[in-house]
């Protein structure tokens, strides 16, 4: 039954060594590769140990001690890969797997535990003969490597918060900047030439999700004198909605519903922003009717460059103009089209631990979940998601509050620039 207990841990030190060192090697992230230094040593002791118990003379002590240290560093090892897995466990196949295999290695480690402390109470201890001359040469080696220890780990936090730590908390900043640059009105026909700029302001690179730009015209009344009293309409209008500078209170003009003239992409859903890189998009809109005022809106979802790594081996799955189901059964449904990316697995070890998860991008053209206000159309309108894989659309119009966006760093941002047209 030891023999047969002692195998598993053996194949399972083994196991975990080999994907530990894929790590160390071949990860291109300081932090997997620690976590495969880690993990690895760990291993190394698992598999000296259970290979101790194979030697002769297996009840000396020297050799119960490294029995009960790969006891030990097995129980410790599958409990942080257990508490890796729980962290975002949904029912995968890998998971699912990981997880039972880890069990059965923390279980026989257990046992064998138990067995070892009973033998190394039994085990003849080791004689030392503490008045030999090697003595002073031992306790002096050892106190000087405690030493050089105590110096190191002196040393390291200063080095790690400044080279790892701080760096990882950066957040991703970026700036969008709309510019209507010129708007013609020739017999009515309405020539628009519009740019929107988004720039990476922070430290750390960024990466663009998704964006959407939009361009719509608006009929304005303009009065001869100002409204002598409140009007109520006005004032919800402008503020009972977060629509931030494109609505306002005017007391000589009444502004229309607005009509929709364009949208579409700003840039390239993945686009890479180092910091201080900028992209640009410049745009032409044609449009005819009573428009006085025009407005170019604009907004980005980005997150950390290195939190969201798609996997470019996998064709993204497009699904075009799906109705998608309300969160409540009493709704109607959001026609959306949607597009999912599988990210990319960090390292072998991510690849145990941590669920299979998709960027989800969509555009919602018409539905329920429209933004109506007096200032644009309710849609279209962007969204991103960071989900599980086997969700279903919906997930990507509520937040799952499963904390992937927030390890991710996912983020918005967006700008509103106005020119009236000439000549109305």
């Amino acid at each position: 039954m030891n023999l047969a207990l002692r195998l598993i841990l053996l194949v399972y030190g083994l196991v975990l060594g080999a994907f530990a060192g894929l790590d160390l090697f071949f990860a291109e992230d300081l932090d997997i590769k620690l976590a495969g230094a880690w993990f690895g040593f760990a291993a190394l002791v698992i598999v000296v140990g259970c290979g101790a118990s194979f030697t002769a003379g297996s009840e000396a002590r020297p050799r119960i001690y490294l029995l009960i240290a790969s006891d030990v560093a097995t129980v410790v090892v599958g409990l942080a890969l257990v508490l890796r897995i729980r962290s975002n466990f949904v029912p995968q196949p890998l998971l699912l797997s990981s997880l039972i295999v880890t069990a059965i290695a923390i279980l026989a480690a257990a046992a064998l535990g138990v067995l070892d402390f009973r033998t190394a109470r039994r085990a003849e201890p080791t004689n030392w003969n503490w008045q030999s001359p090697e003595r002073a040469t031992v306790v002096g080696g050892a106190l000087g490597a405690v030493g050089a220890l105590v110096a190191a780990s002196l040393a390291l936090p200063p080095f790690w918060y400044t080279t790892r730590y701080a760096p990882s908390t950066d957040v991703p900043v970026v700036t969008v900047s709309n510019d209507i640059m010129k708007v013609s009105n020739r017999d009515g026909q309405l020539e628009v030439r519009a740019a929107v700029t988004i720039e990476n302001t922070g430290k750390t690179a960024v990466r663009v999700l998704t964006s959407l730009y939009e361009i719509t015209g608006t009929e304005v009344e303009v009065t001869h004198s100002p409204d002598s009293d409140v009007d109520g309409k006005k004032v919800r209008d402008a503020l009972e909605g977060n629509y931030g500078p494109a609505a306002r209170y005017n007391t000589y003009a009444t502004y229309h519903p607005p009509q929709q003239i364009q949208f579409g992409p700003i840039t390239v859903d993945q686009a890479w922003l180092g910091p201080g890189e900028k992209t640009r998009a410049t745009v032409g809109a044609h449009a005819r009717g009573k428009l006085k005022l025009l407005r170019l809106t604009a907004d980005v979802a980005v997150a950390r460059a290195d939190r969201v790594e798609v996997d470019e081996s996998r064709t993204p799955v497009k699904r075009p103009l799906i109705d998608c189901p309300a969160p409540t059964p009493s709704s109607a449904s959001t026609k959306i089209m949607e597009t999912r990316r599988s990210l990319k697995h960090a390292g072998m070890l991510d690849w145990l631990t941590e669920s299979n998860r998709e960027l989800v991008t969509i555009w919602a053209v018409s539905g329920a979940q429209g933004d109506v206000s007096p200032w644009w159309p309710p849609f279209p309108w962007i969204n991103a998601s960071l989900q599980h894989k086997g969700h279903d659309c919906e997930h990507a119009l509520t937040s799952d509050d499963d904390g992937l966006e927030q390890r991710a760093m996912v983020g918005w941002a967006g700008a509103v620039a106005e020119a009236p047209v000439p000549g109305s």
